[in-house]
C-alpha cells in the first residue's frame, strides 16, 4: 500500500477533512479570522472598547515620536500629565507593522492594518502552543 506524506494514500484522497484532522489550529485560526473579517465588513469590531482605543492613541504617539521612555499620553484632561502603564513592548509588533505601511496608505489606514493584523498573529501563536500543550501532557500520557 503506497503512503503519501506518512498516511495512506486514500487518507490523503480525503482533501479537508483529512487536512483539517492533521491541522487543527490552521482550521481553527482561519474559522476565527474569517469570522472576525466578515464582523469588520458588517461595522462590528471586537476590539472597540476604550481600552483597545487608550492603546492605539498610545502606539500613534510613538510612531509620531519615537520616543521610548515618554509614556505620556496627551490630550486626556486630568490635574497632572496621563502616563500610561502599558510598556512599550506591546507597542513593537503593532510599530514594526505600522510604520512600514504609513507611507504607502497613511497613518490611520496604517494603525487599522497593525490592530487587525497583530491580535490574529498572536492568537495563530497562542493556538499553536496551546496545542503542542496539549500534545506534550495529555496526549503522550494516554499512548
Amino acid at each position: 500500500m503506497t503512503t503519501v506524506a506518512g498516511y495512506p494514500e486514500s487518507a490523503a484522497r480525503r482533501g479537508i477533512g483529512d487536512f483539517a484532522v492533521r491541522h487543527p489550529v490552521l482550521c481553527a485560526w482561519t474559522a476565527i479570522s474569517l469570522f472576525l473579517v466578515i464582523c469588520r465588513f458588517m461595522g462590528y469590531s471586537p476590539a472597540s472598547d476604550l481600552d483597545d482605543a487608550l492603546k492605539l492613541i498610545e502606539i500613534r504617539d510613538f510612531l509620531q515620536s519615537g520616543a521610548w521612555f515618554d509614556r505620556t499620553i496627551p490630550g486626556i484632561l486630568q490635574p497632572e500629565p496621563f502616563i500610561s502603564h502599558w510598556v512599550r513592548l506591546t507597542d513593537l509588533p503593532y510599530a514594526a507593522v505600522a510604520a512600514p505601511l504609513v507611507p504607502l496608505i497613511g497613518r490611520e489606514a496604517a494603525l487599522a492594518v497593525a490592530s487587525f493584523a497583530i491580535p490574529l498573529v498572536l492568537l495563530l501563536l497562542a493556538l499553536y502552543f496551546y496545542r503542542r500543550v496539549i500534545l506534550i501532557f495529555f496526549v503522550q500520557q494516554a499512548v
